[in-house]
């Protein structure tokens, strides 16, 4: 559908095309993106680099969550071993393979 936007941006129908498509919640989203993209460079640039900031900001969220999630499993597998629980039920409690629970209580 974006596809449909941009080929048609610059053509004289774009204004029929777009009214078959504007009540689609994904489609008013583009053209909210294409209008400003279209300003002038300045605006364009800024808007690049926001949506950029913006997915930055994402990922390295989604990876702090990830990595915090390793070290509390890590932690609870490292608990659960002090206490003499088996190998086999530490690997279900935390998800982890044995092998890399062996790997972690090495590293201890």
């Amino acid at each position: 559908r974006w596809a449909i936007l941009i080929e048609n941006a610059d053509k004289k129908n774009f204004t029929a095309k777009a009214e078959e498509y504007m009540d689609r919640e994904d489609f008013s989203m583009a053209m909210d993106m294409l209008s400003s993209f279209s300003r002038d460079e300045t605006q364009r640039l800024h808007a690049m680099s926001r949506e950029k900031f913006e997915k930055d900001y994402s990922f390295s969220m989604r990876k702090s969550k990830e990595s915090g999630q390793i070290e509390a499993r890590t932690e609870t597998a490292k608990t659960a071993f002090s206490l003499g629980l088996p190998i086999d039920i530490i690997a279900k409690l935390t998800g982890f393979s044995e092998s890399e629970l062996k790997s972690i209580m090495s590293n201890n």
